[in-house]
């Protein structure tokens, strides 16, 4: 990445829905400062990934987060979606279009083109019951 390479940590504030006993609290208001649309059946309560431990969840789990577009970017940006340590199998969507299936440790997600003035991330969780180690889990823009 070039001398103004930065990073956006994106693993606060996920909306969870799927799943009620992962999430603690209970808001409407999007990470963006805007309401979240409540798409599916299931909760509509808030999750840090970065406080995530390992349990038992109940699948199929649907985790959101509304983001605003970087500033600053131009024709010549690059922006890429890293995700750290989310389940192998896990798929992966940015407003509406699926980016891919995330198959290892640490998987990176070319996203200039699909982004827009608001933003939204979906990471869905395969239909398998199990546990789930997910302490470690982080989503972030990388941004050249």
């Amino acid at each position: 990445m070039s001398d103004k390479s930065h990073s956006i940590n994106l693993t606060r504030m996920w909306q969870v829905q799927g799943d009620d006993s992962l999430a603690q609290g209970d808001d409407s208001i999007g990470s963006a400062g805007k309401p979240v649309e409540d798409d599916s059946v299931g909760s509509n309560r808030w999750l840090d990934l970065a406080s995530f431990s390992t349990r038992e969840i109940e699948r199929p789990i649907r985790l959101i987060r509304n983001f605003n577009c970087p500033t600053g970017l131009n024709a010549d940006s690059r922006c890429e979606l890293v995700l750290g340590n989310l389940p192998v199998g896990t798929i992966c969507h940015l407003n509406g279009q699926p980016l891919g299936l995330i198959n290892g440790e640490s998987c990176r997600f070319e996203i200039s083109q699909y982004l827009c003035a608001t933003n939204r991330i979906l990471i869905e969780l395969d239909s398998a019951t199990g546990s789930v180690t997910a302490k470690a889990w982080s989503v972030r823009l990388a941004i050249a």
